[in-house]
């Protein structure tokens, strides 16, 4: 077995509102996610929207990229994964979560309400697979 994988998933819900010019014009929101970690994955409604890599010795990510939106509740996830030096580092989500091409211009999803979950299951459930995402809410 490999060494340890500490895994964070974290999520919100985003209410988007149906008159929305995204939604009107069939385009995308934007987001833009700040996080330090060696993997980093974005699940939108359950799917995943992306997966972002950081070199080892400098593992600052950055997630930037179209997600699809309804009107009404979203669940945006993010399940971050950090070696076996978990305890020794700074890691997860510690910067900006920002969600653009909104009407409102954009919300800062930072502010908002996050659930958290922390330890090594995810690896046991192969959360880091495409096969082990649908476990993600």
């Amino acid at each position: 077995m490999s060494p340890a994988i500490h895994q964070t998933i974290c999520g919100t819900d985003v209410n988007i509102v149906s008159n929305e010019g995204f939604l009107k014009n069939g385009k995308d929101s934007y987001l833009t996610i700040m996080s330090v970690g060696h993997v980093f994955h974005v699940f939108v409604n359950g799917k995943l929207a992306g997966t972002v890599y950081g070199p080892l010795d400098n593992p600052k990510l950055t997630y930037s990229g179209n997600v699809k939106l309804r009107a009404g509740i979203n669940k945006i996830s993010l399940l971050s994964n950090v070696g076996v030096h978990y305890d020794t580092c700074n890691a997860g989500v510690l910067g900006s979560v920002t969600l653009s091409s909104l009407n409102e211009g954009s919300r800062d999803l930072a502010k908002q309400k996050w659930s958290y979950k922390v330890g090594l299951k995810g690896e046991l459930l192969s959360l880091h697979t495409l096969s082990g995402s649908f476990f993600i809410e």
